[in-house]
């Protein structure tokens, strides 16, 4: 995965395996890079990629970046045809754009500069694809654009946005922001560090155990906010543990995604399997239908082709002989 990632970004940076060999016009060779990796293994593995996927006929999504560029570039009525297209180009989340991208959405607006960009660089989170920031940055001074600035947050009261504050301007690759307040100086901000999602979601369950037991906070009152649906379970075992109710919005709780439905059906036939091979027979009725219920359920998931009617027959001998 790491060495998909890496070819990926390159791509979509327009740094080749072997930028010689790419039949590239001039003017377009000098925005592209060649490949030149600390790992040189990296650069060979680069090389034998491109050559199979070229023998399979696979595209990527950043060879279709890459490609519509080369294309682009390289064509001069296709590249007048695309920019006859489209009168006007606005741009958002501008701070995620990779070189590819950047250079496509230049030739697109070269016949006219009609062209928005909006976007935050303090938001900037897919650098490992090849996105950056330094296109936002300099897209003033490239185009001559007037530059907006909007600064007044409506979002947060004073101390979570003074932490958010303090722990961006770390960030070397910013512009210099002041933002306005909206929403006053109301409720306060704690922060705390963990090592593990474990630990961070157990601290959290706890805080919400003594806020609802010792202040009376009520559960529907409580919210937590994640960056991805990836964050949940930990959470979610959590808030179970200590019998908290909650809901995730959004998305299905992590024990009724259809993945984690499966495997729980897998194991809980699994666990029955076991009762009946050390015990014999069921000795109620309920267990020995959900034994088999359980069966017809998971022998086809995934699909192994087994028709209804043959399943019907199976669970129904395997009642009615006790086996």
């Amino acid at each position: 995965s790491d060495l998909l990632d890496r070819i990926a970004a390159w791509k979509q940076q327009l740094v080749y395996a072997d930028l010689d060999a790419a039949d590239l016009p001039t003017e377009a060779h000098s925005r592209a890079q060649q490949a030149d990796p600390d790992n040189e293994k990296y650069l060979s593995l680069y090389r034998r990629f491109e050559t199979r996927r070229r023998q399979d006929g696979v595209l990527t999504y950043a060879d279709m970046l890459r490609d519509a560029w080369e294309r682009l570039v390289g064509d001069d009525a296709l590249r007048d045809q695309a920019q006859d297209a489209y009168e006007h180009v606005l741009v958002d989340e501008f701070q995620d754009l990779s070189r590819a991208q950047f250079e496509i959405l230049d030739l697109l607006t070269a016949s006219h500069r009609n062209y928005v960009a909006v976007g935050d660089d303090d938001q900037c989170i897919y650098g490992w694809r090849g996105a950056s920031p330094s296109f936002l940055h300099g897209f003033a001074d490239r185009y001559g654009a007037d530059e907006y600035r909007m600064q007044t947050s409506f979002r947060l009261p004073a101390a979570p946005l003074t932490l958010a504050n303090s722990v961006i301007q770390h960030n070397e690759s910013r512009s210099p922001k002041q933002i306005r307040l909206t929403r006053g100086f109301v409720g306060e901000s704690h922060f705390f560090e963990a090592d593990t999602p474990a630990a961070e979601a157990a601290e959290i369950a706890t805080t919400v155990q003594r806020l609802h037991a010792e202040q009376h906070r009520p559960l529907d009152e409580m919210v937590v906010l994640v960056r991805t649906y990836g964050q949940t379970p930990p959470l979610e075992q959590a808030l179970l543990e200590r019998d908290l109710s909650h809901r995730v919005y959004g998305h299905s709780p992590f024990y009724r995604r259809p993945e984690v439905q499966t495997l729980l059906r897998y194991l809980y036939w699994g666990l029955l399997e076991h009762k009946q091979r050390s015990g014999g027979w069921f000795e109620h009725s309920e267990r020995a239908q959900a034994y088999t219920k359980r069966f017809a359920q998971i022998v086809n998931d995934p699909n192994r082709y087994v028709a209804r009617g043959r399943l019907d027959r199976i669970t129904q001998e395997a009642l009615h002989h006790q086996t």
